[in-house]
C-alpha cells in the first residue's frame, strides 16, 4: 500500500536531480514509462500466470526489479544528470536533513497520509471485494 508513493517520489526526485532546461522532457519519460509498465505488467502477468502458474508471475517480477535495478545503478554511477545538486555555498542537501525539513510541513503529512490512503484504496479493494 506505501507504493502509492514512488510516482511523487520520482517526479520529485527528478526535480532535484535534472536541470530546468531538460526537466519537462524527462518527466514526460517518466510518466509514459509509468503508464506503460502499468498496462505491460498487467498483460505480461495474465499471460504468465495463464501458461506458466501463478507462482511464475512472482518469479518474472522478481527478475524485473533486478535487471531494473542494475540498470539504474549504473546509471547513478556513470550519468550526470544523477548526480548531487550543489548549493551556491558549495554544501550539498542531506537526505536525513532534507527528510526532516519536510516533515515538518503539516502539508507535506497531509500529501503523503492522502497518497498511503490512495493506494491502500486503489490497490487494496479489488483483493477484498466479493463477486456479486
Amino acid at each position: 500500500m506505501g507504493a502509492a508513493i514512488i510516482v511523487p517520489l520520482g517526479m520529485a526526485y527528478i526535480g532535484d536531480v535534472v536541470p530546468y532546461a531538460r526537466r519537462q522532457t524527462m518527466l514526460a519519460r517518466f510518466m509514459a514509462g509509468q503508464m506503460s509498465g502499468m498496462i505491460a505488467g498487467q498483460i505480461a502477468g495474465g499471460i504468465i500466470g495463464e501458461h506458466f502458474g501463478w507462482r511464475m508471475v512472482f518469479v518474472a517480477v522478481a527478475a524485473v526489479f533486478i535487471v531494473v535495478g542494475l540498470a539504474l545503478a549504473s546509471q547513478f554511477r556513470g550519468n550526470p544528470w544523477t548526480k548531487p545538486i550543489e548549493h551556491e555555498d558549495g554544501t550539498r542537501p542531506r537526505m536525513i536533513a532534507s527528510y526532516r525539513a519536510l516533515s515538518a510541513s503539516s502539508w507535506t503529512r497531509f500529501i503523503v497520509s492522502a497518497s498511503f490512503v490512495e493506494g491502500a484504496v486503489f490497490f487494496g479493494a479489488s483483493p477484498m471485494s466479493r463477486p456479486a
